[in-house]
C-alpha cells in the first residue's frame, strides 16, 4: 500500500505539470499619450479682455501678491485660484484670440519632495511663443514634478515670486498623469 502511494505522488505531480498554462506574457498596451506631454503657453492682453474677466483678473493678481511663496520655496502657495488654474479654460473659449508677442519662456522641474526649498531638479530649456502661443514636450512624467514657468517681469500674471514672475503647476494638477497636456496662461498689460 505504502508503495504504490508514493508512485501515486510523483505521476500526479507530472500530470499537473503537463497541465499547467504557461504564465501570461505581459500585453504591450498603447501609451495613454502617444505624442507625449505637453505644456502649452497662452498669452492674453489684458486691455482686449471682456470688462467682467479684467475685474477677474485684477482680484486674482492680488490674492496672488498677498500669499506667501517663501521665495519661491512654498507649493502650497501656488495651489490655490490662480488666472492661470482658474480662467484658463473660460479664456480659451470666450476670449480666444491671443496677445500679438513673441518671446522665450524659461522651463524647469521642482522637486516636490524637497518641502523645504522645491530646488530645481531640471532646467528643461526655452519654451518659444509665437503670436500669444507656444509649447513644449516635457520629458519623463511631469506629474512628477512641480513644472515651473519663468515669465517676463511686466507681466500682470503671473506675478513676482522669489525674483522673478513664476507660475507652476503643481504635480496634482496633472491628475498622475491622466491628461497628455497641460495649458498655462499669463496676462500682459
Amino acid at each position: 500500500m505504502l508503495k504504490s502511494l508514493l508512485w501515486i505522488v510523483p505521476i500526479t505531480l507530472v500530470l499537473a505539470a503537463c497541465q499547467s498554462v504557461p504564465p501570461a506574457k505581459p500585453v504591450p498596451q498603447a501609451s495613454i499619450c502617444p505624442d507625449g506631454r505637453w505644456l502649452v503657453a497662452n498669452i492674453w492682453s489684458y486691455d482686449s479682455l471682456p470688462s467682467s474677466i479684467q475685474k477677474e483678473v485684477a482680484k486674482m493678481a492680488a490674492v496672488a501678491k498677498s500669499r506667501d511663496t517663501r521665495g519661491a520655496t512654498s507649493l502650497a502657495a501656488y495651489q490655490g485660484d490662480a488666472v492661470s488654474r482658474t480662467l484658463g479654460a473660460k479664456l480659451r473659449k470666450e476670449v480666444q484670440v491671443r496677445a500679438p508677442v513673441s518671446l522665450n519662456l524659461e522651463v524647469f522641474y521642482r522637486d516636490p519632495r524637497d518641502i523645504r526649498t522645491a530646488r530645481v531638479a531640471y532646467n528643461l530649456g526655452v519654451m518659444r511663443v509665437e503670436s500669444g502661443t507656444g509649447s513644449i514636450r516635457l520629458p519623463d512624467d511631469p506629474h512628477k514634478w512641480i513644472v515651473e514657468v519663468v515669465w517676463p517681469s511686466d507681466f500682470i500674471s503671473p506675478i513676482w515670486s522669489g525674483g522673478k514672475n513664476r507660475l507652476w503647476v503643481p504635480p496634482d494638477d496633472w491628475e498622475g498623469g491622466r491628461y497628455c497636456s497641460m495649458n498655462v496662461h499669463g496676462i500682459v498689460p
